[in-house]
């Protein structure tokens, strides 16, 4: 098991695109000792006590958003939330959970993505950039069930602007994991 999660064939790495280029596979990035240097720098600039705070940000806003899926009906929580990853799926099956992670992705503001539990289709929210506020998080929220409320119109225009069609992500917030340091 531990094996299969570290792989490079991991789920949550896999994508629908066709006919293109996979940069993972030609660069240092996911090498343990890139990752190591990534850390160090990370560990250097913010200290320990700076680390730990927003880790501890990071995972309460992870509970937050947990805890607002886990009281809608619409939605289930398919695994505990840990590490500031929250795992939810739409309780009509895959094919609704797949269509609500592309309206999310295809808005442009966010990015969240996707792996199999206990063979269903679900979404990985992992909250754990540095950057990332809890206003983010409501954002996702309201998107999040804003989408799943939403008819088949078209996701691709800025919702802050509706008459602007967006070429490009302009305010993309990705939501990413680190691992914990204890106290």
């Amino acid at each position: 098991m531990l094996r299969s999660a570290f792989s490079l064939e991991a789920e949550y790495l896999k994508t629908d695109a066709v006919d293109t280029v996979d940069f993972m596979d030609y660069g240092l990035a996911l090498g343990r000792r890139f990752r190591a240097l990534k850390l160090w720098f990370v560990m250097r600039y913010f200290g320990r006590d700076g680390l730990v705070a927003i880790l501890r940000e990071n995972l309460r806003m992870a509970a937050w958003l947990g805890e607002r899926i886990g009281a809608d009906a619409r939605f289930e929580l398919v695994a505990p939330g840990a590490m500031g990853l929250v795992c939810f799926r739409l309780r009509p099956g895959d094919a609704a959970t797949k269509e609500l992670m592309r309206r999310i992705n295809s808005s442009g503001d966010f990015c969240v993505s996707h792996t199999v539990l206990e063979g269903h289709f679900t979404i990985r929210t992992a909250i754990g950039n540095i950057r990332t506020q809890q206003r983010d998080i409501e954002e996702l929220w309201i998107a999040i069930t804003g989408v799943r409320e939403q008819s088949l119109t078209d996701c691709s225009r800025d919702r802050r602007n509706p008459g602007r069609k967006v070429d490009r992500p302009t305010n993309v917030i990705i939501l990413d994991a680190l691992a914990i340091i204890p106290e």
